[in-house]
């Protein structure tokens, strides 16, 4: 399930508006109407600050929505900082032997889609790349350029102000 499909099936079984959530995560409703249709401006997903929120919010597990926003839950970056090398081996193992790991330990494996060779990566693990702050709103819109490791606005005037 996608993160945007999610919050809003929690939403609505809390028989919650936009409005109503809105208020209780502190953000306008515009706005989660943009992320639960998946229109935000700027990245796909909301800030993690704010999927906190919307856990709380929703009475929702909030490692599930982090995942979902493919973003790594907290528990789970120190785990792996504590142990990178059984998260390599783990990383490389098929589907099959991740189930049978699973069992091994009590945890019923999460079904998947079969076919797709992207639903059978863990491709959450992998961190997600940050953009540096260099790379901010200004630059994304084609305003901003970046020198000696310092963004400087284009100046430039438009076309009917040159001389």
């Amino acid at each position: 399930m996608a993160f945007e499909k999610r919050v809003r099936q929690l939403r609505h079984a809390k028989d919650w508006s936009l409005r109503d959530l809105a208020e209780k995560v502190g953000v306008g409703f515009t706005y989660l109407s943009r992320v639960e249709n998946e229109r935000l401006n700027f990245g796909d997903y909301p800030t993690e600050a704010l999927i906190h929120r919307l856990a709380d919010a929703l009475d929702a597990d909030e490692e599930e929505l982090l995942i979902l926003a493919k973003r790594i839950p907290e528990s789970v970056k120190k785990r792996f900082l504590q142990r990178p090398d059984a998260f390599r081996a783990f990383a490389g193992c098929d589907d099959e032997t991740l189930d049978k790991l699973m069992a091994e330990i009590g945890q019923t494996p999460t079904p998947r889609k079969r076919g797709s060779e992207k639903n059978r990566e863990n491709h959450f693990l992998l961190p997600r790349l940050k953009l540096e702050p260099a790379l901010s709103a200004e630059w994304q819109r084609g305003r901003a350029f970046q020198i000696r490791g310092r963004t400087r606005k284009q100046k430039h005037k438009p076309k009917w102000m040159k001389e």
